[in-house]
């Protein structure tokens, strides 16, 4: 299954994850689950519907804090197709990390400060804002290959393990503390 662990609003792009979805989801090869509520629920509710593929689309709504790493290992995929507009990009993308560090295979888009977060392009597979095909073909590469999936998502875990650890974020905020203090 593909999990999007997300506000359901238009700038979180889970309308053109649905769309890139339809194909995978019509023909029985995947399900798409969505955690979180927002304002393009009941749309992306009614558009599968209207797609014929609403029996492979789940909407989680929220869950405890404690119960999400039990989501993302039920899942496959993680997909953050988030979509810069006037107002916001996405700034840092917390979810991204969760999701690779359960060793989740991880697609994400190149909004806001994803690409800053995310420097190794081998770790996720990071496509195009609002590019229906790459993201589709990301995700149906993935499904199609299990050798590559597990790869992916090994490289994932370990590129937050390195950077994002907590042993690694006490360090750089002990360094910063120290640099302070000379100043």
């Amino acid at each position: 299954s593909v999990l999007a662990m997300t506000r359901l609003v238009p700038e979180k792009g889970v309308y053109y994850l649905l769309e890139a979805m339809e194909l995978l989801l019509r023909t029985g090869r995947g399900e798409l689950r969505f955690l979180g509520t927002g304002t393009m629920q009941s749309l992306l509710e009614r558009e599968a519907n209207v797609r014929g593929v609403d029996e492979a689309v789940e909407f989680l709504g929220t869950v405890h804090h404690e119960e999400v790493p039990n989501v993302l290992r039920d899942a496959d995929i993680f997909v953050n197709h988030a979509v810069s507009i006037d107002s916001w990009e996405e700034y840092f993308g917390a979810a991204n990390l969760e999701a690779m560090a359960c060793g989740l295979p991880t697609v994400v888009t190149d909004c806001g400060g994803i690409p800053y977060v995310i420097r190794d392009s081998n770790v996720v597979e990071m496509v195009s804002q609002r590019d229906v095909d790459d993201l589709r073909g990301a995700i149906e590469g993935l499904v199609s290959d299990p050798q590559y999936r597990r790869k992916l998502g090994d490289a994932g875990r370990t590129y937050v393990k390195e950077n994002y650890s907590v042993e690694k974020i006490a360090s750089k905020y002990h360094k910063m503390i120290q640099q302070g203090l000379r100043e």
